[in-house]
């Protein structure tokens, strides 16, 4: 055979070495492209969204469960985002699960049906809360629809997720070798590829050797990972395909490799979840430390409990002097609190409850014993559906405790009637003995449950029907916080009475509830009525009195002056037959009369002050005072002075002219020395002006001070020194009728001072208030 038909023949054994090399390494790579384009787009997006669904179903049932204990709006807010995340990476899981069987692709069906079976029994809790439902009913809610949700939900994504994670692992698997693989299929190429080049060269041109040498570096390079690098020989002979191929080989190889780095890429974005959930608890931690409550982790098989800090500083203890298990707790709480404890606790891990609840003293490190609420939950069951782990909080609650039981003796003790309403039906919910007692009911058994327009007549005596005015009375209480009123109420026996009700809205354990402090008012009506009926007689009175001092002063000045008039006649016409003891009876007989019609003015004059109307005016006591003065007349040896800056004040302009008459009169009347000084003053003493009217007369004996102002009374007799005892009497009543008050300080031999007070502010006002009264 000759050189080039051995060429020949070698170069086509070489070719078809070659080209199943290359054919066997493009179908390695197809399989391998599949394998991983498998594993990128659906197993690890799967398993991935499967970590997220995990994840937010128990962030979900978390803020669900405190949203349901708490009812605060941010609980509400973070349900609706738990809800929302939840439902949203139901979704993207079960984008991914194309490549799974029927079994699998209905189990993810079934999750995203209990992922809808959550949301609706999150919605109802929602809805129930808003319409402001009691705890009591959420938690029996909660043990009917949530757990029963929620414990379905976490069961089909355990098992499922268990199915992920084989899934992930056979297909790391599988990508390692396939990696593993392809790199010796290309080290066998390579390998093929330096042989034909060394057995070329030998028999090959130069032109032959170049392109297998660079397709030999082109291996190298390939071999220690530079997947970028091209050998491109640019023949366009079986050794140029075959370097396109080889460029096209690492081209494809590049990308599986960029794929296995996508897959490292999503392993790190599942760690950053898992440390995300990680935060989440931390922050949870937080929330519960800012809340000031100790929680407990419970083992229910080992009996072994885990509590925090917070927990064991409660009761005074360090963390480290707590026993980690049940029966140090036990030893904790007190005696009689135990058996309701347990039964407690019974029920809720025997699924009667809900919740664990209970209210319990534990005894501190000092001795002391502490009030305490527990509560908490189960939230891992095993597969026969038995409590494994609960979880739980502490909370003291000691204050709370006395103040209810300050709040228990005070309601338990009043001699009101006390009771509780609770909405939203508004039902007595709790009485005292005195409620009982009040309505006659045979107990609170009998009085409770009962509302408070059952309890009273159907109208009230304004005519409203009295289910509809309690409503607004409490809505009004609501609102304001308290609300005082009048109400006629029924007693269970049928009989009505009247009451003053206060109701006031209160919080207890988170609950907004109304006291109803009740009282009968069925005497205080009664002396209401004949208080009425006094005041109605009195004014009946009254009337006749003036109208009979009216009539009287009209009766008795008219034969008076017919009198007086006779009188003056015998005396013109027969004063010349009269003898010194006739015209001396004469003058008797016309001072008589005289002082008889001056008492007729002075009954008169009484009688009228607090009843006639006069305009109230702003008076200048500086400018009225030289009037009252002048009518006053002083002789000339007396001096009247008067006090510069007097006040301005708003009065009657007739009763304060009164008031000044009257006491200068007095003074000028009685002064008994040849120089007599009257002097008039003001003081400011803070809500009054205080006057006083001062003289260096005779003085006043102490016994007489209040003889003075009974009507009618004088020191001397009416024969020595005319008066009708009339002016300090109506002095006197003109300053009560403003609000003030008259004394007076006398020295017997050196003078008297009248003293009296006015109001600062508007007199007439005080007068408006005491004219009122005095009419009644």
């Amino acid at each position: 055979m000759k050189v080039g038909r051995r060429l020949t023949l070698g170069f086509a054994v070489i070719v078809v070495c070659v080209f199943a090399a290359i054919t066997l390494s493009l179908s390695l790579f197809g399989t391998i492209r599949e394998k991983c384009s498998l594993l990128n787009e659906d197993i690890v997006p799967g398993a991935i969204a499967m970590a997220d669904m995990d994840g937010t179903a128990f962030y979900a049932t978390v803020e669900l469960t405190e949203y349901i204990l708490h009812g605060q709006a941010e609980n509400r807010e973070n349900v609706e985002t738990a809800i929302q995340m939840l439902n949203k990476t139901g979704l993207k899981h079960a984008e991914y699960e194309r490549h799974i069987g029927a079994e699998d692709r209905e189990a993810a069906q079934k999750i995203l049906s209990a992922i809808d079976r959550l949301s609706s029994v999150a919605g109802k809790v929602m809805a129930l809360k808003d319409a402001g439902a009691g705890l009591d009913e959420l938690l029996k809610m909660e043990q009917r629809d949530v757990h029963p949700a929620v414990k379905s939900l976490l069961e089909l994504s355990r098992r499922h997720k268990a199915v992920h994670m084989e899934e992930l692992a056979a297909a790391e698997e599988t990508v390692g070798n396939a990696h593993t693989l392809l790199v010796r299929a290309s080290l066998v190429v390579g390998v093929l590829i330096a042989a034909l080049a060394i057995v070329s060269a030998s028999v090959t041109t130069r032109s032959i050797v170049k392109p297998l040498h660079a397709l030999h570096k082109g291996a190298e390079k390939i071999g220690l990972g530079d997947l970028n690098y091209k050998v491109a020989t640019g023949a366009k002979d079986e050794i140029g395909q075959l370097s396109r191929a080889f460029d096209e080989m690492t081209e494809n190889l590049k990308h599986t490799t960029t794929s296995i780095a996508g897959l490292e890429q999503e392993v790190d974005r599942r760690r950053r979840t898992e440390q995300q959930l990680q935060e989440s608890e931390e922050r949870f931690q937080l929330a519960l430390k800012g809340a000031d409550l100790g929680t407990w982790d419970s083992n229910i098989r080992t009996g072994r409990v885990v509590v925090n800090k917070r927990w064991a500083q409660m009761l005074g203890y360090e963390l480290e002097e707590i026993a980690q298990d049940i029966g140090s707790w036990e030893k904790l709480v007190h005696p009689d609190d135990m058996p309701i404890v347990n039964e407690k606790w019974n029920a809720h891990l025997e699924g009667r409850t809900s919740f664990y609840e209970a209210e319990m003293r534990m005894k501190s490190k000092s001795g002391r014993w502490i009030w305490i609420a527990d509560r908490g939950r189960v939230f891992e069951w095993d597969k026969d559906g038995n409590p494994l782990r609960a979880l739980g909080t502490h909370l003291d609650i000691t204050e709370r405790k006395a103040s209810e039981e300050k709040y228990r003796i005070l309601f338990e003790s009043s001699r009101d009637a006390i009771m509780m309403l609770a909405p939203p039906t508004w039902r007595f919910t709790a009485g005292n003995d005195a409620t009982v007692k009040l309505f006659e009911a045979g107990n609170e058994d009998e009085f409770t449950s009962k509302r408070p327009w059952d309890i009273s007549p159907e109208y009230q005596p304004d005519g409203q029907l009295s289910a509809d005015k309690a409503k607004k009375m409490i809505e009004k209480a609501m609102n304001e916080g308290s609300n005082f009123f009048e109400w006629t109420h029924k007693r269970l026996n049928g009989e009505e009475f009247p009451a003053t009700v206060l109701l006031t809205r209160i919080e207890l354990a988170g609950t907004k509830l109304l006291q109803a402090t009740m009282r009968d008012i069925t005497v205080q009506k009664r002396a209401e009525e004949v208080q009425a009926k006094l005041l109605e007689q009195i004014q009946n009175v009254n009337n006749e009195l003036k109208d009979f001092a009216y009539v009287v002063s009209h009766d008795l000045k008219a034969p008076l002056r017919g009198i007086k008039a006779l009188t003056q006649w015998l005396s013109t016409d027969y004063g010349d037959k009269f003898d010194e003891e006739g015209t001396e009876q004469m003058a008797l007989l016309v001072n008589r009369v005289d002082r008889m019609q001056n008492l007729i003015d002075g009954i008169l004059q009484y009688s009228r002050v607090g009843r006639t109307e006069e305009k109230h005016v702003e008076i200048d006591l500086n400018k009225l005072l030289p009037s009252v003065i002048d009518m006053v007349s002083p002789p000339e040896n007396i001096e009247i002075t008067v006090d510069e800056n007097l006040p301005t004040i708003a009065c009657e302009r007739t009763r304060i002219t009164q008031i000044f008459e009257n006491l200068l009169s007095n003074a000028v009347k009685y002064m008994d020395k040849p120089e007599g000084r009257i002097r008039i003053g003001c003081d400011d003493e803070g809500d009054f002006w205080k006057f006083s009217v001062a003289d260096n007369g005779p003085g006043i004996e102490q016994q007489h001070f209040e003889r003075i102002f009974r009507i009618f009374q004088t020191l001397q007799a009416r024969d020595e020194l005319e008066s009708t005892g009339v002016g300090l009497t109506v002095t006197k009543k003109v300053v009560e009728l403003y609000g003030g008050n008259i004394w007076l300080e006398s020295e017997v031999g050196k003078g008297t001072t009248f003293f009296f007070t006015l109001p600062r502010h508007d007199v007439a006002s005080v007068h408006e208030t005491a004219e009122a009264a005095a009419t009644t």
